[in-house]
């Protein structure tokens, strides 16, 4: 949230304070002409009082979100990297990260000009020098259904 947008939060929360502070001030003076209390008409259903159900779970061998459900599994003996397939806008590139945690991340983006092809658990010696012990995740093609796999 941008300062702007958390300025104007906090205003809103003002503002709706002071209403709920103005109608109860209303239904006192009210009661008070009265003598007693007065029935009020329950007030409108609020969003705020709206009981929410929690997000439903996948079920097993479901897939909720494609890539961003794939789960990595850590790095084994002999491996040290993972090798990161993406395609940003037309070009390929690759990268070597270590960092199990960001490359789920980078799995879970939904960006159009970013797009994880393919992780690889691999042993890197030098640049030039790669082993690929497992591909951990490859993006199907487009309109296939699998969103891609990942060993365990």
């Amino acid at each position: 949230m941008t300062m702007l947008e958390s300025i104007r939060l906090t205003d809103l929360l003002l503002e709706r304070e002071s209403e709920f502070v103005r109608i109860a001030e209303c239904e006192r003076l009210i009661q008070g002409i009265l003598g007693q209390p007065y029935p009020f008409t329950p007030p409108p259903p609020l969003p705020s009082l709206a009981k929410r159900r929690p997000p439903r779970r996948p079920r097993k061998g479901e897939e909720a979100g494609g890539a961003a459900a794939v789960a990595l599994r850590p790095l084994r003996e002999r491996e040290n990297a993972y090798r990161v397939t993406w395609r940003q806008g037309e070009e390929a590139e690759v990268s070597f990260q270590a960092d199990r945690a960001l490359v789920q991340r980078l799995l879970a983006l939904r960006e159009p000009e970013f797009t994880v092809m393919e992780v690889a658990a691999v042993q890197v010696a030098s640049p030039a020098e790669v082993t690929v012990h497992e591909v951990l995740f490859v993006r199907p093609a487009e309109g296939e259904g699998d969103a891609g796999s990942a060993a365990d």
